[in-house]
């Protein structure tokens, strides 16, 4: 690549080998004439060294420029887009990223490979070269390469929402009706700015109070949404919902917790789809521990008594096996035929030192996202920095 280095070495190789050969036939020689015969070679080579770091300079910051631009193109599954569409983007974000005085030096070559999910850009040119010229090497040749791999999958996220949702959680409410209308766009655009890829979101709210006080309100057990398809009626089932009952700490989160975990998971269809689980949950409150019998003594034998899902009528109100020990439900947390245990991530809003959730919190993959506040406030930006890191970025092929 860099042809100047061999043309420099084959240059002092036998400017030297002249100069010796006359000093040998010079017994008059003295070191001025010594010093002055070796000078040129001396600041040839010196000049070499500083054109090769100016190279190698260039170099890495046409790879910076070259990788950040490959990669925006499988961001997103925007590979996807029309070709000459994802050409223009990964050509403007390497204008943007290159040092301006070489984006005119390099010409750019793109090649999308949409079977093998990959986009190789070339970036070719030339450099001007300083004390080289004094051995007639005007220039450098730089070729840079750059391959990203990604957006081969459509990724869906399936979040199940365990909300709080006694007196006390009034602008929790307010904050998932306001975030319902446009909730998927909003996290879609949230995951991609952060370099990842999301497709599709679906969404399931459960609501959960307290069984020894709410009897039937205790726990609210909502659909999966299929957004943007089923946006309406998720917003419409949000809409429906205001605060009440509770006020005896602890409420029934643990319960709410194992009915989220418990949820129909999407399924992929194939290799083509990959899901990750999501649970979310808001609460300014403890929770009771899951071997405290009271939630399951006052639920008694009741039963849902009436739901938007008329399948759902006349079903335990109380989680059909509810777990009666921490151990038991972090089995089930930790059960690969419940959920997806590569892919899944808990985030919580709310006092995570309170009882029973300064426990789980501990569990594997269960983040604590902020307070109850935090989550209301920046609802969709802190659960897509949850989700995120979970989410397979597309990547560099070297």
């Amino acid at each position: 690549m860099f042809s100047f280095a061999v043309r420099t070495r084959d240059y002092l190789s036998n400017l030297c080998a002249d100069r010796a050969a006359g000093f040998s036939r010079d017994e008059d020689g003295s070191v001025v004439v010594i010093f002055a015969v070796l000078l040129l070679p001396l600041l040839v080579m010196a000049g070499a060294g500083l054109d090769y770091a100016r190279a190698s300079q260039a170099r890495g910051d046409i790879q910076a420029a070259l990788d950040a631009a490959v990669l925006s193109g499988t961001t997103g599954r925007s590979i996807y887009d029309e070709e000459s569409v994802v050409k223009q983007r990964i050509q403007s974000l390497y204008d943007n990223n290159m040092p301006s005085d070489l984006r005119n030096s390099f010409t750019l070559t793109i090649v999308i490979n949409r079977e093998e999910q990959s986009i190789k850009a070339t970036a070719k040119g030339t450099i001007p070269t300083t004390m080289m010229k004094l051995v007639h090497i005007n220039d450098m040749d730089i070729e840079v390469t750059s391959t990203a791999v990604g957006g081969d999958q459509e990724v869906i996220v399936d979040i199940a929402m365990c909300i709080d949702a006694t007196g006390s959680m009034y602008n929790t409410l307010q904050a998932v009706k306001v975030n319902a209308l446009a909730f998927d766009q909003n996290l879609i655009a949230a995951i991609e700015a952060k370099g990842r890829q999301l497709d599709k979101v679906n969404i399931r709210p459960i609501y959960y109070r307290d069984f020894e006080g709410d009897g039937q309100n205790a726990i609210k057990y909502g659909n999966f949404y299929k957004l943007p398809e089923q946006r309406g009626l998720f917003q419409a089932y949000v809409n429906n919902k205001s605060p009440s009952g509770g006020g005896d700490w602890p409420e029934a989160g643990m319960e709410c917790f194992y009915a989220a975990m418990k949820t129909d998971w999407t399924e992929p269809v194939d290799r083509s789809q990959v899901v990750y689980p999501v649970i979310a949950i808001w609460t300014d409150a403890p929770a009771d521990s899951p071997s405290n019998p009271s939630n399951r003594n006052s639920a008694g034998g009741a039963v849902i008594s009436s739901s938007e899902d008329p399948s759902k009528v006349g079903q335990p109100l109380y989680p059909a096996g509810m777990p009666s020990s921490y151990y038991s439900l972090q089995s089930v947390w930790k059960d690969s035929s419940v959920i997806d245990q590569d892919k899944k991530t808990a985030v919580f809003f709310g006092p995570h030192t309170a009882n029973a959730w300064n426990t789980v919190r501990h569990w594997n993959n269960f983040q604590v996202g902020g307070s109850v506040t935090d989550g209301n406030n920046h609802m969709v930006e802190l659960i897509a920095e949850a989700i995120y890191k979970k989410l397979p970025p597309p990547r560099l092929a070297r």
